[in-house]
């Protein structure tokens, strides 16, 4: 009995750690990713990527050629929302962050198809304020994933809490 209970223990400790270290790294990645976006638009990631896609092929900037780095942007943004779909079990337990994280990828869809705006012969008034909702879609977007990931930390906090007093 001592040595099926050993081996009933052996088989779920080392899932247990498994699991555990998944999540781990599952999170990590979820903050480099997070710490990548907001270093993109300091260091102009994307733009650089633009620029050596242009140099290895040697093409000249033209009119469709300078939106590669909007599509990379928009690879960004199905990237990011590829990943809150398939981590929402990490979420579920704070459907604030939920709310949050659509709103901000809602948000980062409207600045790409704002940037977009130039192949549309639109007026210069429409283009311009195109323009400005483009930037202020990058700033509400951010804003509301920084909120969202706010709230998570708050609802964990208070899950931690309540399953403590309920050991108690």
């Amino acid at each position: 009995m001592l040595t099926g209970q050993h081996n009933h223990t052996f088989h779920i400790k080392p899932k247990k750690r498994r699991d555990k270290a998944y999540r781990i790294l599952h999170m990590d990645l979820f903050s480099l990713g997070l710490c990548f976006l907001a270093m993109d638009d300091s260091f102009m990631f994307h733009e650089r990527i633009d620029y050596t896609i242009h140099s290895a092929f040697g093409w000249k900037e033209t009119r469709l050629s300078d939106r590669i780095d909007d599509i990379i942007v928009g690879i960004y943004g199905v990237i990011g929302a590829f990943f809150v779909f398939y981590s929402r079990s990490y979420f579920r337990f704070s459907t604030r962050f939920m709310k949050f994280a659509k709103y901000s990828l809602t948000m980062a869809f409207v600045m790409v198809a704002c940037d977009f705006s130039p192949y549309f012969r639109l007026p210069i008034h429409v283009r311009q304020y195109l323009a400005h909702l483009e930037e202020w879609t990058k700033i509400f977007g951010g804003a509301f994933l920084l909120i969202g990931l706010l709230c998570a930390i708050e609802d964990a906090s208070r899950h931690i809490k309540s399953q403590n007093s309920a050991i108690d």
